[in-house]
């Protein structure tokens, strides 16, 4: 599953799910915010399928549990809970458990190298996609087995960082003609009620970071008795895939890192500038094709002709949270187009379709943004936005500032800008007590560990940039960039990334063959 989905005003909530993050000791705010009201939720979780748990590999702090995650392939699958610190600097204080699931590979002598995959977000739990990446790493499955964590605070490791006040408050609001800007404030007082409720069970915030995240993975190679395994990373995963290249490296044999997230940027203040290189690509790729050019003209004025008209007459749709039965009002405005927008721009399969629908969306026609915004609002039912919280606290705003933000890339369209707001980031973080990350953790990771970097050339968050600014400091790494993909080449559809990625597995060490890149072709859908 593709995360590192970002929105907070319907786009930029898990907006802030996509950046990478840092933070100093930031003071607890004097004056208690409000009290959010509460809906009934809209979206819940089936309880998934049963597997019997199948305790064939002795594990030193790994307990075999029963495998609640749901699969179709006949394959066996061990699961079981990591017991490990929650602050490593105190041993004595709270544990916490890690879900992890361990995919065994058909091959009665399987590769000792598995591949373990670290999800994106920060918040997402990898059991979720167990299909997913059932599917993607097929043929990695014949040779290897493959490993899905549930990051600490995520999914069903315990405690969990869930911030369902967060959904709530926003399907409460979307009725509402606000701003970017006026839900990111309603966003923050959701997040103070959760971390109210989560300091007062005893949760430490402070602890949930990409150090201890990293840490955690070490201590699973260990505890399942492998010498090394091989790394992928997708969005956020590849900053905690460079954790572990940098603090663990002799367990690591391979990394494959998916849309880079980048430790040196700031990630706040590039967004704008990050989203505008996307957008500006899609406009310019429409016009550059004479196709698309003449079945969709001035695609760019059309757009922020739409933008100004939501501005002075929003249009009130109806979307229904992905695995919701009950759908809620929401009211279009010119900030939730344009974040609307970012957000299908991560999506790779809807990137050729989004000249058509945006000449769509002026006809009157918003099917396919009430079908992306559904999906996206869908997910919180499994995201952790106390998890995100916290990393991207520690991680990221530690080495940014309103200052910055606002001042950066005074070039960027006004309107974009105005749209991809951010400053209340670090109202958030001053009230939600995580503590400063060390310097390190805004330097570039140096590593001598095999790498194949993958971008997505439209990718508005994580733009290809980062990946080849990535490989300097990676001296063994590859870089490839996929013509017309999105946030995450590496998809069902990307045959070429999918045989990349197994030659490079059978032997990290050797170049890949590029070729299949250069026959991507990408073409817009036509009318």
């Amino acid at each position: 599953m593709r995360t590192q989905i970002y929105v907070i005003s319907l786009g930029i909530f898990l907006v802030l799910f996509a950046s990478c993050v840092q933070n100093t000791a930031l003071p607890q705010p004097t004056a208690p915010f409000t009290q959010i009201p509460t809906l009934e939720p809209t979206a819940s979780v089936t309880p998934l399928p049963t597997l019997e748990p199948t305790p064939t590999r002795p594990a030193t702090g790994f307990e075999v549990t029963k495998c609640r995650t749901s699969t179709r392939a006949r394959l066996e699958i061990e699961c079981g809970e990591l017991t490990v610190p929650e602050d490593r600097s105190r041993p004595e204080g709270n544990l916490i458990k890690l879900y992890v699931a361990v995919v065994h590979s058909p091959d009665p002598n399987p590769g000792p190298d598995p591949l373990v995959v670290l999800e994106g977000g920060p918040g997402w739990p990898a059991s979720v996609s167990m299909d997913y990446w059932l599917s993607i790493f097929h043929n990695v499955l014949k040779q290897r087995d493959l490993i899905l964590l549930d990051q600490r605070g995520t999914g069903k490791s315990q405690p969990s960082l869930d911030c369902p006040e967060v959904p709530d408050q926003i399907y409460a609001y979307l009725a509402e003609n606000l701003s970017a800007a006026d839900e990111m404030k309603l966003d923050t007082q959701a997040l103070q009620v959760c971390h109210d409720r989560l300091v007062q069970a005893g949760v430490d915030l402070a602890a949930y970071t990409s150090a201890a995240n990293a840490a955690d993975v070490e201590d699973l190679r260990k505890a399942l008795g492998y010498a090394q395994w091989n790394l992928y990373g997708g969005s956020y995963g590849t900053r905690l895939a460079l954790n572990v290249m940098r603090d663990y490296p002799e367990g690591v044999r391979s990394a494959i890192l998916d849309s880079v997230c980048l430790p040196q940027a700031d990630h706040y203040a590039e967004i704008a500038a990050s989203g505008e290189r996307a957008f500006n690509l899609l406009f310019e790729s429409c016009a550059a094709d004479p196709a698309c050019n003449q079945a969709y003209p001035d695609l760019e004025n059309v757009f922020y002709g739409l933008v100004e008209q939501m501005d002075t007459e929003p249009v009130t749709l109806t979307v229904t949270p992905m695995m919701s039965g009950t759908s809620i009002p929401m009211k279009l405005n010119g900030d939730r187009l344009i974040n609307a927008m970012f957000s299908m721009l991560y999506n790779s399969d809807l990137i050729p379709r989004l000249p058509k629908m945006i000449y769509e969306f002026k006809e009157g026609n918003w099917t396919g943004l009430q079908q992306q915004t559904s999906q996206n609002l869908g997910m919180y039912a499994y995201l952790s936005v106390g998890m995100g919280t916290s990393v991207n606290c520690s991680d990221e705003a530690t080495f940014s500032s309103e200052e910055a933000v606002q001042s950066a890339h005074p070039e960027v369209n006004p309107r974009l800008r105005e749209a991809l707001y951010f400053s209340p980031i670090f109202e958030t973080c001053a009230l939600w007590g995580t503590h400063a990350a060390p310097p390190v953790e805004n330097q570039a990771v140096s590593s001598d560990v095999p790498t194949l970097i993958l971008s997505g050339e439209y990718d508005p968050i994580h733009p290809p940039a980062w990946g080849q600014e990535a490989a300097k400091t990676l001296p063994k790494s590859q870089v490839l960039e996929f013509p017309g993909y999105g946030h995450g080449a590496l998809t069902p559809t990307n045959q070429c990334a999918l045989k990349t990625v197994d030659e490079f597995l059978a032997d990290p060490a050797a170049p890949v063959d590029t070729s299949c890149v250069e026959e991507i072709k990408p073409q817009f859908t036509m009318k």
